[in-house]
């Protein structure tokens, strides 16, 4: 499998900081999309007038000092200090900037470790344009507490697909496929289906080849849409494995979802109503907030939702 090819969504990385430990665990856990490539980060601060916690002078050099730690590994990094409320800030650099893909930690200096993921986090999910990827401040220790993320780069193998036979769901495909590419990862295409007999063991397989015909339409069976989906994986260069399971979808998705298992999930965050409103809706908010996996999130377009 060949990464050499350099990929859109990696081209302009927005990297939200606020000078706290638990925000700083993005630069280790997506250590490898930010360094020794291409693409540009761009190292992003919002100073609300009303915080009187830094002045300018100290964000840039706080700023200066990170990219000081991301150069000597290839990183191309710029920064920027928005001014205003945060997510308003954000949403008009990721604009101005043309920002391919925001990566940040599920917490701030302000979000207690009990708290699942930073609000902050979640309105970004929701409204944003380009992939999000979520990584994870605090992981379980040997009791089942909670502990800060370890500082080293993370090892991605095995990135989770949900899917639920919806051509919104699969507007995730892209950005799972780029990423598994740069990073040499499989990729494994989850169906949970409401045919699937209790107690019987998964039905899961590995595919290879090429898709042997137009892509499935939405008359079409959720097999042939996951089939057709995993060979486009496949046709990429990227290993594939299709798994069935049953089940409530959020605790289908979370109980396979172990480290064990995978090392990341991705999701698409918005969807039509009926099943896949109950898939790529609801679900993706709550995986979100109850995985303590990296998370990337494609929001799907308005076309992609009425198909």
């Amino acid at each position: 499998m060949s990464t050499a090819v350099e990929v859109s969504m990696f081209e302009r990385m927005l990297v939200p900081l606020d000078g706290s430990p638990q925000a700083e665990s993005v630069l280790y856990q997506a250590h490898r999309l930010l360094c020794g490539r291409k693409g540009e980060v761009v190292l992003f601060h919002a100073k609300d007038e009303s915080d009187a916690s830094l002045n300018p002078g100290a964000v840039d050099k706080y700023l200066k000092g990170v990219e000081s730690r991301l150069s000597p590994f290839g990183a191309r990094v710029r920064r920027i200090l928005g001014t205003g409320p945060f997510e308003s800030a954000l949403a008009e650099t990721i604009r101005s900037e043309k920002i391919s893909m925001v990566a940040l930690s599920s917490h701030g200096r302000l979000t207690a470790s009990a708290t699942p993921v930073a609000g902050a986090v979640e309105k970004i999910v929701r409204g944003c344009e380009v992939p999000v990827l979520v990584t994870r401040a605090f992981q379980h220790d040997a009791e089942g507490g909670l502990v800060p993320s370890k500082c080293e780069p993370s090892t991605i193998r095995r990135i989770l697909v949900p899917m639920d036979g919806s051509s919104a769901c699969e507007a995730v495909m892209p950005a799972a496929r780029d990423l598994a590419l740069l990073l040499n990862a499989m990729v494994v295409l989850l169906h949970v289906s409401p045919d699937y007999r209790e107690g019987s063991d998964f039905v899961g397989s590995r595919v290879s080849g090429r898709p042997t015909g137009p892509m499935p339409g939405k008359e079409a069976s959720s097999a042939d849409r996951l089939q057709f989906a995993a060979k486009t994986f496949s046709a990429a260069g990227v290993e594939t494995m299709t798994l069935v399971l049953g089940g409530d979808p959020v605790k289908t998705i979370l109980e396979f979802a172990r480290p064990s298992a995978v090392d990341l999930i991705a999701m698409t965050t918005r969807g039509r109503t009926g099943l896949a409103q109950r898939l790529i809706g609801s679900v993706a908010q709550k995986v979100l907030k109850e995985t303590l996996l990296p998370t990337l999130l494609v929001r799907a377009s308005d076309a992609q939702c009425s198909v």
